[in-house]
């Protein structure tokens, strides 16, 4: 389930994000999107599993950032909680959704191909990171059809 964080949960995901080398989302970028109401914490059982990030310009959405806490990786979460927001796209009768991901972040690729995203697009060098310089990859899925 989504919902608003609390100051602390922010917090808690803030810090897990400036200590993930996977990640460029820096603690005051995560506050500002929070100040805009574009956060909302998964939950799974009332424990924080992640959070997602989103950019809703009507009848399309973006995803900012999906991120599954490290001890949460790998075990489905990201699949469930990407599956419950796309969900929640088609309640709110949006047709398309976009994201961009790091070239070379496989399980985040598959995960999207899995769920129907496509390939549409390339950001040369897009994202530096202490891991070094990517190419950012853009997908899209029509919600249409859901």
């Amino acid at each position: 389930m989504f919902k608003p964080l609390t100051d602390l949960q922010l917090d808690v995901i803030a810090q897990a994000c400036e200590r993930d080398a996977e990640t460029s989302l820096h603690t005051s970028v995560i506050k500002r999107y929070a100040d805009q109401n574009k956060v909302n914490g998964y939950f799974v059982k009332s424990h924080l599993i992640g959070f997602i990030i989103e950019e809703v310009i009507e009848p399309e959405a973006e995803l900012i950032q999906l991120f599954i806490l490290s001890e949460y990786r790998g075990s489905g979460f990201g699949a469930q909680a990407l599956n419950a927001w796309v969900s929640s796209l088609v309640d709110r009768k949006l047709t398309k959704v976009f994201l961009e991901v790091r070239e070379g972040n496989e399980p985040a690729i598959k995960l999207y191909q899995n769920l129907g995203f496509k390939t549409v697009g390339r950001r040369k060098n897009y994202y530096q990171l202490n891991l070094g310089t990517f190419d950012a990859l853009l997908m899209d899925k029509s919600l249409t059809s859901q």
